[in-house]
């Protein structure tokens, strides 16, 4: 898992959220994530944690999955 992967799929989960709202329920603001669809910046470990919060009490298994394996086999350009 990539963070290009990663990112498609965290936009696919926003539906018609604001990128405000869906930025907050990552525990992120809305430039970060911005930077993160541009490919500027990247979720460090920390951010994965919290946003793993998320989407287990969203109860989605495929994006924790995702966040896993991003966590420990992605590859990060940016780092």
């Amino acid at each position: 898992m990539n963070v290009a992967e990663l990112m498609e799929m965290i936009s696919r989960r926003q539906g018609d959220m604001s990128n405000e709202r869906y930025a907050r329920n990552l525990d992120v603001s809305g430039t970060t994530l911005f930077r993160w669809r541009k490919g500027e910046r990247a979720p460090n470990l920390e951010t994965i944690r919290n946003m793993a919060k998320y989407y287990k009490q969203q109860g989605d298994t495929e994006m924790l999955d995702a966040l896993s394996a991003y966590a420990l086999f992605g590859e990060n350009p940016l780092s």
